[in-house]
């Protein structure tokens, strides 16, 4: 008897559409299928016309690709094993109905073209199988693919789903929450909102306007369930999920629906328009929601408008149009600016400082690159552990770990020390494209990123990183790829970002063109592993060191780094952010000079230096500072002082540091200063043959060596 294994059959035959598809259970001919009624030959016979669509134009596009090109396995199909060489299709059921569609018809030797006939016998290789009681692996599949990604269900079909999946969960709802989002990488906000939507949208379904509803109308909904006021108006409630003032209930059903009416003059029945059917009007609706007599009148006319007229508050609503039209008429006014009169731009001048009374002045702190990215990990308790650099300038397939508080890597030039802070800088911002962008720019002394020269940079260097950052494993993957379908007669190549935590993916990519501006698509949200700065003394990053100040004032650490920058003038009493003219300036309150103070940048570069390194740890706190050859400027015998003082901000703000350096008594200074050298980890990196190789020693053996045998970590230069 031949056993099991050797019995499986992966036909085309053995593979039964899902008829519990998210994809159509929006659909009002869509009943909930019992497992064991799932292989039943006309539950497979409405699936698939489900799948299929009004002839096949669901699917047409699969099979004449199939036909085409053949079967291409760009991804694997998700399947759930459920009986003896049975399976049903978890993801991939549009794939798998357009092979039976060529299955039989091949079968009745019509042509399917270039398509492989084999592969109706064998679909082993193309699948991945799940076992049959893997009944959340068989949602989560699903949702990974439909909401955490660019194939999204509609908004209704999205909703079923998180709560189906929610229900799944046992124990406290607000860990089942906290799941769900972090497997399907939603926030709690959505996955609440949609949740809540869902359930008005199926109390309106019960309704006797229940018939009316179809997927376009879940903006409506949602609007209500965003408006605290509105939902307090149909008495929510939060526990029930459930309007429960009735009255108000069915009078807003009534708005946004078609009502029966009697025309007495022509003796026949007729419908009444909705008063509601547009998003906006429920964020207007809001601002009178409370008044009865704007309400009544609305009404009586059944007029949307005539309510908002007759609103105390309408002057809410005259401010959003005031403002989308002095919009407009700016956009007129920018193609004539060349052509305005000194009389009109005084105008304009006028009408501008008028602005700055409706607005507090905008702090331009963030308009170099993205600063707001949403932060992974805001509490860390371990940081980075290892990193493995795949692919990256010298770097091919690094592997360095033993990470500590303070990391040092030594070594001579073209040893990549440098390369290596870009590699973990870009490890941490993950999808954020803006700030890796920028620190490209800052790296090669660009005044602006050419989307040519970045073309070119990028066009021959997948970047594929890797690592462990707070005990979760991460990745980083950026790539380039030129699309077929683009017509821009410029268009250059896509750029691609593909972070990864743990099981979350983010995703982005930007469009470079020679000529028109770059488009970036947001398939998830920015999302950076913890907050970072690189820190170099070969490029000047104002933003960085304004965010910086900010940060640190606002942490109550900016009078220590006072206090430090006093050991090397003491003659300095303060440093002062100052923003004249429009120019932000740190300027020197000091006693040499008591008339005015001076500007910082008048001062040598070594204190200036010191001063930016110092504010950089406000900023990263809970993550990550990178300092490129952090002895450059700063005298020797401010080394020790200038080290200890680091590790001491290091430890106060949970920051990890990442530095290089040329100079022996400055990695001796981390030693000797003797704070805590158990922290520090140190790496001697070389060039050998194009292949980067390191040597390591944890700070408490190296400080042995120095002080016993003056051993020195960069090596003994060839």
């Amino acid at each position: 008897m031949k056993d099991e294994k050797q019995r499986k059959s992966y036909h085309i035959k053995n593979f039964y559409l899902d008829p519990n598809n998210y994809r159509f259970v929006d659909q009002k001919e869509y009943k909930f299928v019992s497992k064991d009624l799932i292989t039943d030959s006309k539950i497979q016979k409405k699936t698939r016309s489900f799948i299929e669509g009004f002839k096949r134009k669901n699917i047409i596009d699969l099979i004449d690709s199939f036909k085409y090109n053949g079967y291409i396995p760009v991804e694997k199909i998700q399947v759930k094993k459920i009986g003896y060489n049975q399976y049903l299709v978890l993801e991939g059921n549009r794939r798998i109905t357009a092979l039976k569609i060529l299955f039989e018809e091949y079968e009745q030797n019509h042509d399917i073209g270039n398509l492989d006939p084999n592969i109706f016998s064998s679909l082993k290789d193309y699948i991945e199988v799940h076992e049959e009681e893997a009944e959340q692996t068989h949602m989560l599949v699903m949702g990974l693919k439909h909401i955490g990604s660019n194939k999204k269900w509609p908004s209704i079909n999205q909703a079923k789903f998180m709560r189906d999946y929610l229900q799944k969960f046992d124990g406290d709802i607000f860990e089942a929450e906290e799941s769900v989002c972090d497997t399907l990488g939603i926030t709690k906000q959505k996955l609440r909102r949609y949740i809540r939507t869902l359930a008005l949208i199926e109390q309106y379904q019960k309704s006797d306007y229940g018939d009316q509803f179809y997927n376009d109308k879940f903006s409506l909904f949602e609007e209500i369930i965003k408006s605290p006021d509105i939902r307090n108006w149909i008495g929510w409630n939060e526990n029930t999920l459930k309007a429960e003032n009735e009255i108000n209930i069915e009078r807003l059903f009534n708005w946004i629906s078609y009502v029966d009416d009697y025309d007495e003059e022509n003796d026949e029945e007729t419908q009444k328009e909705p008063i509601i059917t547009k998003s906006t009007e429920i964020r207007q609706l809001k601002v009178f929601i409370n008044e009865e007599e704007a309400l009544n009148i609305m009404e009586q006319y059944r007029d949307f408008n005539k309510g908002l007229i007759n609103s105390k508050n309408k002057e809410q609503i005259n401010i959003q149009e005031y403002v989308a039209n002095l919009k407009n008429s700016i956009s007129y006014l920018i193609p004539y600016k060349e052509q305005l009169e000194i009389d009109i731009k005084q105008t304009i001048e006028s009408i501008y400082n008028d602005f700055n009374k409706l607005i507090p002045k905008k702090n331009n702190l963030y308009s170099d690159f993205n600063y707001d990215s949403e932060i992974c990990f805001k509490l860390v308790s371990t940081h980075f552990k290892s990193l493995h650099i795949k692919n990256y300038k010298i770097f091919k397939d690094f592997k360095i770990d033993n990470f500590r508080k303070i990391n040092i890597f030594a070594g001579w030039n073209n040893s990549g020390k440098t390369s290596l802070l870009e590699a973990i800088y870009i490890l941490i911002k993950q999808n954020d494209l803006q700030s890796i962008f920028n620190i490209i720019k800052l790296k090669n002394k660009l005044s602006k990123l050419d989307s040519t020269w970045l073309y070119n940079y990028l066009k021959n260097h997948k970047i594929d990183i890797t690592g462990e950052f707070n005990n979760i494993q991460t990745s980083i993957s950026i790539y380039t790829n030129k699309e077929q379908d683009i017509q821009k007669s410029d268009y250059l190549t896509t750029i691609y970002a593909n972070g990864k935590i743990s099981n979350d993916t983010y995703s982005k990519k930007t469009y470079i063109y020679t000529y028109s501006s770059s488009v970036t698509t947001f398939v998830n949200e920015t999302i950076n592993l913890c907050r970072s700065m690189f820190k170099s003394p070969y490029f000047f990053n104002e933003n960085d060191l304004l965010i910086s100040h900010k940060s640190s004032v606002e942490r109550k650490v900016f009078s220590k780094i006072i206090n430090f920058i006093k050991k090397i003038d003491e003659n300095i009493n303060d440093i002062d952010l100052t923003d004249e003219y429009g120019i932000k300036r740190f300027l020197v309150d000091t006693e040499k000079v008591k008339e005015h103070r001076i500007d910082l940048t008048s001062y040598g570069e070594g204190l200036q230096r010191v001063f930016e390194i110092s504010l950089a740890f406000g900023y990263a706190k809970n993550g990550v500072l990178l300092i490129d050859e952090i002895e450059t400027a700063i005298h020797h015998s401010l080394l020790i002082e200038f080290t200890k003082f680091i590790q001491a901000l290091a430890e106060e703000f949970n920051v990890q540091v990442f530095l290089t350096s040329h100079s022996k008594e400055c990695i001796d200074a981390f030693l000797k200063n003797e704070y805590k050298n158990d922290e520090i980890s140190a790496y001697y990196l070389e060039n050998i043959n194009g292949k980067i190789k390191y040597k390591y020693s944890d700070g408490e053996r190296l400080y042995r060596l120095i002080e016993n045998m003056d051993i020195d970590i960069r090596g003994i230069r060839k």
